[in-house]
């Protein structure tokens, strides 16, 4: 008789007089209903798993951190130190390119930036050389703005009224003229005019109504050099690419305005350089400049490629005498780029 229930055999189900097969029958019904009666918590919800795979099992990263806070430190950017010998093939195609169109087609410079969003390798192509980001820099006030607004979202709602146009600055070659004068625009709309149309007018106005401690705080938080209002800004497409890698981590904004920003990346009109020989049905978030400087021509091009199965960032930046040669190598480069990435390794 057991102890705590008088009066009743004790009975084992697993115990050697129970057949094979109800042991198994009762297992299998059992599984199925808790199965079906209980809920899944991850119903409904896309999960994404990246296999990553990088040089070595314990590679070196550099890792940076916001530090905000005393206790939390919100990871920002994650490096492998060295590039991915996997790569070294990949890389070479492209410096064959450059020696060569840079010999026949007025090519100055060019720099180049690229990484795979999987796994995190990466290489750059004279990544150490330093230019002028000309309308690449609406990216960075489209970013401070929407720090602004996690402290205060009313403030894409606030209308400002634009007057007349201004003199065009910096020798851009953007002449193009969206706004009407004399009219109020919301923050939020003049976002869009300097993203999606790369609007001088927009980023005037959006630059002055952008806090200037937030707007430093955020090269300093990715350490860059941070922008003087004194004589021109130079920076490397190494560090330019952290801009798009935050959005894309969404580790510096809020999702929905790392979400916002990209969307409007996605939506820019611009496509002559990276996008002009790509026939692509994913989604591009890209953003270019373009500026003269004591007659050099300088364009650049930076964007997030959203391929299937290997999504990847490419930038590149490039001097010469010719726009159109310029456009064309951007163009050729990112022909290659996306050739090279789609490969398995």
């Amino acid at each position: 008789m057991n102890a705590l229930t008088p009066g009743i055999k004790n009975k084992n189900l697993f115990n050697k007089d129970t057949p094979l097969y109800i042991t198994i029958l009762l297992v299998i019904v059992s599984g199925a209903i808790v199965y079906f009666i209980f809920p899944h918590p991850l119903d409904g919800k896309k999960i994404t798993t990246i296999v990553s795979q990088t040089p070595d099992c314990f590679p070196e990263l550099n890792n940076l951190r916001s530090g905000d806070f005393q206790l939390a430190h919100r990871l920002l950017l994650s490096d492998i130190k060295s590039e991915n010998p996997k790569l070294i093939s990949f890389k070479e195609r492209l410096n064959q390119f450059i020696a060569k169109d840079k010999t026949s087609n007025g090519v100055s410079d060019v720099s180049i930036y690229y990484r795979n969003l999987n796994d995190g390798s990466w290489f750059a192509i004279n990544g150490g050389d330093v230019y002028n980001p000309a309308s690449l820099m609406k990216v960075t006030y489209l970013i401070a703005i929407l720090k602004q607004a996690e402290y205060n979202p009313r403030i894409l709602e606030q209308k400002i009224l634009f007057q007349q146009h201004f003199a065009q600055g910096n020798n851009q070659n953007i002449q193009d003229f969206h706004l009407q004068e004399n009219k109020y625009y919301t923050l939020k709309e003049l976002l869009q005019y300097m993203i999606i149309y790369s609007d001088n007018d927009a980023a005037f106005l959006v630059s002055q109504n952008t806090n200037q401690e937030i707007y430093r705080k955020l090269f300093v938080d990715l350490g860059i050099t941070v922008p003087t209002e004194k004589g021109e800004y130079f920076i490397s497409v190494v560090d330019y690419c952290k801009m798009f890698r935050v959005l894309y981590n969404s580790s510096y904004l809020r999702d929905d305005y790392s979400e916002f920003a990209l969307e409007l990346l996605t939506k820019s009109t611009y496509k002559d350089g990276l996008l002009k020989s790509l026939n692509t049905n994913f989604p591009i978030a890209h953003k270019f400049g373009e500026r003269i400087i004591n007659h050099v021509q300088q364009l650049h091009e930076v964007g997030i490629f959203y391929a299937d199965s290997h999504p990847y960032i490419l930038g590149v930046m490039s001097t010469g005498s010719d726009l159109r040669q310029l456009s064309s190598m951007l163009s050729q480069v990112s022909q290659i780029v996306y050739e090279e990435s789609a490969r398995p390794n």
